[in-house]
């Protein structure tokens, strides 16, 4: 009978995950696996408390080498970075992610939403927001003190909650690969799933200085476009009380909100009937809160000290 692992890691690290991305993540100096649980089959799941001096079991090393156990995580590419990092390769071809089965399948991504969407008996704790943000991130500082870390022996209570969440996260990956375990995904986009983790593992090359400046551009157009605004109006058009309240003085039957939907279904459905004034300042109100250009600035911040980005593709994320 085929056995299975299911495994979830939680991890520190002084950076944003979702500002620089999983593999700029992972390489930041600062990065320190903090703990994992792990699950044979129906077993009940066990924890590994890194921060403790825990030691991965010897079956478990086994297993990770065993290409007859299949391995289970929901988003697999954090658990085999967190592995290789650890000195611990991976072969993806013995992996299976529940992340990828969702997509496939129209389900929410995140572990939370599936369960949700799959009305699990058990779900995601909600409080490990809360503490992942107390041990997985710097806290901010004050006047008085620069940001700093809470290690375990800092809020030990909490840190035994936060060990439970760890091994509820792996009950929920396993209950959903159990409720998803008749739709299988077939084996030719399983050879395309493996092509994407190549590619997104390859990256791209990132023209430095085309990113910074374009952004600097486009930071100079909005602000430019913005004083002009202020200068003729008073109004600052990014600030959407200042902007509403003009409009519902200058604009019959104004909208409520400034929305961009919103704004676009005026300029479309009411263009004949607006003023010039009113007409260009919602067009301003677009350009200067038009959030397409912070590509940019993401892409340098994901960037690794190779210039490359990587894991910029979402596999059936148009699902």
């Amino acid at each position: 009978m085929q056995q299975h692992l299911h495994i979830d890691f939680e991890t520190f690290c002084e950076l944003d995950l979702k500002q620089v991305g999983l593999y700029k993540y992972m390489e930041h100096e600062s990065f320190e696996p903090l703990m994992m649980s792990y699950a044979f089959d129906n077993e009940p799941t066990q924890i590994i408390d890194f921060c403790k001096g825990e030691q991965i079991p010897t079956r478990v090393l086994a297993a990770l080498k065993d290409p007859n156990i299949i391995k289970h995580a929901h988003n697999v590419p954090f658990e085999q970075e967190c592995f290789k990092q650890m000195g611990l390769p991976q072969d993806l071809r013995q992996w299976q992610c529940s992340m990828v089965k969702c997509a496939y399948m129209g389900i929410p991504l995140s572990l939370e939403e599936a369960g949700d969407a799959l009305e699990l008996k058990i779900r995601k704790d909600k409080r490990g927001k809360e503490l992942i943000k107390l041990f997985c991130t710097l806290q901010k500082g004050n006047k008085t003190r620069s940001n700093f870390r809470v290690y375990w022996f800092d809020n030990p209570e909490a840190w035994e909650v936060f060990k439970q969440y760890c091994i509820f996260d792996t009950d929920v990956e396993r209950e959903i690969d159990h409720r998803l375990q008749y739709f299988v995904i077939p084996d030719r986009e399983r050879v395309l799933y493996l092509i994407d983790r190549d590619i997104n593992t390859r990256g791209i090359e990132i023209d430095t200085s085309f990113a910074i400046n374009a952004y600097k551009l486009d930071c100079m157009y909005k602000d430019k476009l913005a004083k002009e605004v202020y200068q003729r109006t008073g109004v600052n058009p990014k600030s959407e009380k200042q902007f509403i309240e003009w409009l519902q003085a200058n604009m019959p039957d104004a909208p409520a909100n400034c929305q961009k939907k919103v704004i676009e279904e005026v300029l479309k459905k009411r263009k004949n009937d607006l003023s010039p004034m009113v007409k260009y300042m919602l067009e301003v109100r677009l350009q200067v809160t038009k959030t397409s250009n912070k590509k940019y600035d993401a892409m340098v911040k994901s960037q690794q000290t190779d210039k490359m980005v990587r894991n910029t593709l979402q596999f059936y994320g148009a699902n």
